[in-house]
C-alpha cells in the first residue's frame, strides 16, 4: 500500500486528504489551459487562412489599380499630344492628289507629322550617283511640285540624306558635304524660281538618320533622299 493511501486510512480527516484535494483542483485549472490553449491554437490558424484572402484582394486591388492608372496616363497623352491642323492636313491631301495625279509616287513618299508635312523624294530621281548637280529628270520634278508649295506658309527645311557608304572624293570629302551639297541645291533652285529665300532652311544629315537598315543595295537606295519638311506656320 502507498504511504499516502496507508495514512489516509489511518485518519481520513489528516491533512493529507486536503493535499489530494488540491492536486484535484490543479488537475482542472491544467485541462482549462489546456483547452484555452487549444482554442487560441486554433483561431489563429483560422485567422491566418481569413487573412489569405484579403491580401489576395487587395494584391487584386492593387494591380487593377495600377492598370486604370495606366490607361488614364495613356488617355491624358493621347488628349494633349499635337494634332495635324486642319492646313497641315488639307496640304498633305493636296500633296497626295498631285503626287498621284503625275505619276510621282514611285519616286515620292508621303509623311503626315504632328505639326509638319515631310516629302521624301529619291536622289536617284534627283542626282547621279555622287553628284550634287540636278538632273533634268530632278528638275521636272520639282518643278511639277512648285505649284503645291506656292501657297504653302511657314519654313521649308531641306534635308541632305546619305547611305552609310563612304564618299571620299575632291569635291566631296565626306557624306556630310554631299548630303549639304545637294540639299543646298534643291534650295537654290526653289529660290531661283521665285521663292523667297528667308523660308529655306538647308541641313545636312549624312548618313545618320536612316529610314530603313543599310543591309541592303535596295534599303541603301531608300535612305539616299532628300527631305522637303514643310512645317507648321506660327
Amino acid at each position: 500500500m502507498r504511504p499516502s493511501s496507508y495514512l489516509k486510512a489511518l485518519n481520513p480527516d489528516s491533512d493529507v486528504a486536503q493535499d489530494d484535494n488540491w492536486m484535484l483542483s490543479y488537475i482542472d485549472v491544467f485541462v482549462l489551459i489546456t483547452t484555452l490553449f487549444l482554442m487560441l491554437l486554433v483561431m489563429n490558424n483560422a485567422s491566418f487562412g481569413t487573412v489569405d484572402a484579403p491580401s489576395e484582394g487587395i494584391q487584386e486591388a492593387l494591380a487593377t489599380s495600377e492598370v486604370s492608372v495606366m490607361e488614364e496616363q495613356a488617355f491624358v497623352e493621347r488628349l494633349i499630344a499635337p494634332k495635324p491642323s486642319q492646313e497641315d492636313t488639307e496640304l498633305f491631301s493636296t500633296l497626295q492628289s498631285s503626287i498621284i495625279t503625275h505619276g510621282m509616287q514611285s519616286h515620292i513618299q508621303l509623311v503626315q507629322e504632328a505639326d509638319r508635312t515631310r516629302l521624301e523624294i529619291q536622289s536617284r530621281v534627283l542626282f547621279n550617283s555622287g553628284d550634287a548637280y540636278l538632273t533634268r529628270s530632278g528638275e521636272a520634278l520639282l518643278d511639277k511640285i512648285l505649284p503645291i508649295l506656292e501657297p504653302t506658309q511657314g519654313i521649308i527645311v531641306i534635308e541632305g540624306h546619305t547611305d552609310n557608304n563612304p564618299i571620299k572624293t575632291k569635291q566631296f570629302p565626306s557624306n556630310w558635304s554631299l548630303a549639304a551639297s545637294r540639299a543646298t541645291e534643291v534650295l537654290e533652285f526653289f529660290v531661283s524660281e521665285g521663292f523667297d529665300q528667308s523660308r529655306f532652311r538647308a541641313v545636312s544629315y549624312g548618313d545618320t538618320q536612316p529610314i530603313v537598315p543599310n543591309d541592303s543595295s535596295a534599303n541603301r537606295r531608300s535612305n539616299r533622299r532628300v527631305s522637303l519638311v514643310i512645317e507648321q506656320a506660327l
